[in-house]
Formats: structure tokens, C-alpha cells, sequence
């Protein structure tokens, strides 16, 4: 009877140590059951046009501020946090390769999801909420200032002769391109005796990228000596990079911008090869 019932014991303590495991887990679960009551990404929904890349996040709630932010310049990415949110997406990366937009990442810790952008430069990047969605937009575009009569009366040209900018108007037409890129109904001519209230660099572009590629090969001719043949490729695509568009109401104070405004006249240089020869000694 005694070696039945040591079996009997020992047969009773896994059945013991599997229920308060299973207990145990249970607890847990419930503990971290909360967490799912917290704000849930959705979707990524992504789109571009020219000069600009768009993400837009759809979460379950609406969120109070936008996710704080921050760069690291090698290799560039801009990371966003979003507080008291999980992953609802059933992934931790998407491919994207729009613009200068490579990947998208997602990691989860802390009650709160990093979303990592990974780039191909840095760019400019703006956040905004509208509803339940995050919607942050890269502008990759170059740089432009608008420009106006010396409305202030200062006698000579500065940066400070800007237009005004309308409020609740897109500077950029919704289909951008070379023929009309700016939209005038975004701006305004300044009145006599004041200055425009248009920042400094707040437009952009078209997407200017190009990609450069060379090629060498060294002909071994005595221990010290080799003949170098390079071939070097400048915008070896062979990209079309349009030049920004014109910024300058011009007219004087009239209320009607020139003709150029917001078209562009030009572009940059197309692909050029160039060959090398050497003689290392």
C-alpha cells in the first residue's frame, strides 16, 4: 500500500503544478486584458505625388495629439510613437518604395507602437489629425519661397517681400505638373504699406532625385604600374528633374498673378557619360 500510494502522490503533484500553471497563465491573461481596450492601429494606407509622399494611419479611436517624433540622419528615418496603442495590423513591416519612402515598420513595447520610416534621404515631414486618422506627409520637393512687389516700402529686394498666404487653401493643385504646379487662389497679393505673411522655404517642388554610377577597370602592366579605364554616369536613369516652379506674383501690386506663376520652365541636366583613362605609377 505504501508503494501504491507514492505512486498515487507523485501521479497528484504534475496534475497539481499543471492547475496552478494553468491558473497562473489565466491570471495573466486577465491582467493584460486591459491593454486591448487602449487605441488600435487599423491600416496604412500610403500615396504619392509628386514631391510629396502621404501615410495615412487609420486607429480605432481618434487620438488627442499627434505621435511625438524623432530622426536619426544615418541610415535616415523619422520614428513616431504612438502612446497607449497596439498593432492591429497582423504585421511589423510593409514595403512601400514610393518617393523617398522605403519601408514602414512597426515594433511594439512599452503600452505604446513605434512606427519607423525608413527613407531613402532625410525630408521635410509634417503630421496632422483628422478624425481617426494620422496622416504624416514627406515633402521631398525642393525648397521655394513666393515673392511679391516691395509692398512694405523698404526700396530694394528682400526675402521679406512675400506673398499672403490664404488660410484653408492647398498651395499645391491637386494635379501638379509642369503647366501648373502652385495654385494662385492659395495666394494674395499684399496691400501697400504691409508685408506678406508667407513664410520662408514653406513650398516645395517636384521630386528631384538622380542616381550616379561609374565603372573601372585597372590592366595590370609591371608591379607598379596599371592603366586605369573609368566610365562615370551622371543621372544614369536618365531622369527628367524638373527645375521648381515659379514663385513670383510679379505684376507689381496688381491682383492678378504673371503668367509663370507656379509653371515650370525648366529642367536639370539629362544623363551624361564621361570616360577616364589612367596611368598609376
Amino acid at each position: 500500500m505504501k508503494g501504491i500510494a507514492g505512486v498515487m502522490n507523485l501521479a497528484v503533484v504534475p496534475t497539481l503544478l499543471g492547475l496552478l500553471l494553468s491558473a497562473s497563465v489565466y491570471g495573466q491573461d486577465k491582467a493584460a486584458a486591459p491593454a486591448t481596450t487602449g487605441n488600435v492601429i487599423q491600416s496604412i494606407d500610403v500615396s504619392s505625388q509628386p514631391g510629396a509622399v502621404t501615410i495615412k494611419f487609420g486607429l480605432k479611436d481618434a487620438p488627442t495629439n499627434p505621435p511625438a517624433a524623432f530622426t536619426v540622419n544615418n541610415p535616415p528615418r523619422v520614428a513616431f510613437d504612438f502612446p497607449g496603442t497596439t498593432n492591429g495590423l497582423g504585421k511589423n513591416s510593409q514595403e512601400v518604395n514610393q518617393g523617398d519612402l522605403r519601408t514602414i515598420r512597426l515594433g511594439q513595447s512599452g503600452g505604446r507602437t513605434r512606427v519607423v520610416l525608413n527613407l531613402a534621404k532625410m525630408v521635410k515631414y509634417e503630421t496632422k489629425i483628422e478624425g481617426n486618422t494620422v496622416i504624416i506627409t514627406l515633402q521631398s520637393g525642393g525648397v521655394n519661397t513666393t515673392s511679391s512687389w516691395d509692398s512694405g516700402g523698404t526700396n530694394f529686394v528682400t526675402n521679406a517681400t512675400r506673398l499672403n498666404c490664404n488660410a484653408g487653401v492647398d498651395p499645391v493643385r491637386a494635379d501638379p505638373n509642369q503647366n501648373g504646379w502652385y495654385n494662385p487662389a492659395a495666394f494674395s497679393n499684399p496691400l501697400p504699406g504691409t508685408f506678406g505673411n508667407c513664410g520662408r522655404n514653406i513650398l516645395r517642388g517636384p521630386w528631384r532625385g538622380t542616381q550616379d554610377a561609374s565603372v573601372a577597370k585597372f590592366f595590370p602592366i609591371r608591379e607598379r604600374i596599371n592603366l586605369e579605364f573609368r566610365m562615370e554616369l551622371f543621372n544614369a536613369p536618365n531622369h527628367v528633374v524638373l527645375n521648381n516652379p515659379g514663385a513670383s506674383w510679379g505684376g507689381g501690386s496688381g491682383p492678378a498673378p504673371i503668367a509663370t506663376f507656379g509653371y515650370i520652365t525648366g529642367a536639370g541636366t539629362m544623363r551624361q557619360i564621361q570616360f577616364a583613362l589612367k596611368l598609376n605609377f
